[in-house]
This record gives structure tokens, sequence and C-alpha cells, in this order.
């Protein structure tokens, strides 16, 4: 036990050592770029799912006539928003989401997924995510593939992003992060510089 306390205690000074030594191969330029680039505001949508229903044992025909099946009615669906006058569309979609949405979670509540950003709803909304930032206040998409199956997307309200300062520690670990991930040599460079500083032969 006393061996394993020892092991985490010294990994975790070599993770510090390490983290420092990102952080200062992070310019001021490198933070602005990531801010200007990465950094979004919260914005709010509902979706309406259609499920790929089919089969654990099901044939590649099965497959594929399930996957046309749900994109035959996303298109009727869609067929239907683009017939709606554009002041009556966030009604109109509540209505076709509580009818045709196949997500439980929110079909009752007229498909709103609520305020959400970059990764807040996890890698199987990221091609909902994409292309609900693509949209304007009150626009809705085409038909997105994702995951779980395809959706529509409809962006009803947006906010303004946070400052940089607000979000700066943020995005220095998010860049040490992918610092350390894209430089493999950073552990070894980063204890010869602690080896250099302290004038020793041994951490």
């Amino acid at each position: 036990l006393e061996e394993y306390e020892d092991y985490l205690y010294i990994s975790n000074l070599e993770n510090k050592v390490l983290t420092n030594y990102a952080k200062e191969q992070i310019s001021e330029k490198d933070i602005k770029k990531y801010y200007d680039d990465e950094i979004k505001g919260d914005i709010k949508v509902s979706h309406i799912l259609f499920s790929v229903n089919y089969s654990d044992d099901a044939t590649d025909e099965e497959k594929d006539k399930a996957k046309e099946e749900a994109r035959n009615k996303a298109q009727e669906v869609l067929d239907i928003l683009k017939e709606t006058s554009k002041d009556e569309i966030a009604t109109k979609f509540s209505e076709l989401a509580k009818e045709y949405s196949d997500d439980d979670s929110t079909k009752e509540d007229g498909g709103n997924l609520g305020f959400i950003n970059t990764g807040t709803l996890g890698s199987n909304y990221t091609e909902l995510t994409e292309e609900a930032y693509k949209l304007k206040d009150g626009e809705y998409s085409g038909i997105v593939e994702s995951e779980l199956g395809y959706h529509i997307v409809l962006r009803t309200e947006s906010k303004e992003k946070a400052s940089l300062d607000d979000v700066r520690d943020t995005i220095i670990d998010d860049l040490v992060a992918e610092y350390t991930s894209e430089h493999q040599e950073a552990y070894i460079k980063s204890m010869q510089e602690l080896r250099q500083k302290y004038d020793e032969t041994q951490i």
C-alpha cells in the first residue's frame, strides 16, 4: 500500500511538471485563436428524431429498408415544415415533434433540448450540434443523420458567448490536453527541463 501511495504521489508530481511545461508552450495567440474558433455561445434547440428500427439479426437488406423508412418519414415531416409560414414554424415544429419524434425524453416538450453547446449532448449528437450551429434563430435544418437515426433540428434562441477572461482557464486546460496528446516527447522534455533547473541527475 505504501509503495502504491508513493507511486500515486510521484505520478501526480510528474503530471504537474508536464502540465506546467505544456502551459509554457501555449502562447497568447494560441489562446485567442482557440477562443475565436472554438468557443461559442449557447443555443437553444429542438429536434425531431426518427429512429432506425431493426432486430439484432436483421439482414443488410432489412437494415437498408429500415433506414429508408425512417428517412422517408423524416422527409414527410420536412415537407410539412416547408409548407408552414415562418411565423408559425416554432408552433408547428412542436406539434410535429409530439406526433412523430421517437425521442421519448423530449417529444412531449415539443422536442426541446434546451440550451446546448459543443459537447453538451455527447458524441451521439455531434452531427446535430454541428448542424444547429449553422442555423440562425428560427431556422430549421434538413435531414441530419446521426448514430441515433435521422433528425430535423430547429434553432430557437442564441446567447452571447462568454468573454475570453471568463473562459481563459478552460481554454488553457483544453490546449494543454491537446498539446500533450500531440507531442509525445513533451513528458521527456519536461523532465529534462526540471533536472536542468535543479541541477539534478535523477527525479
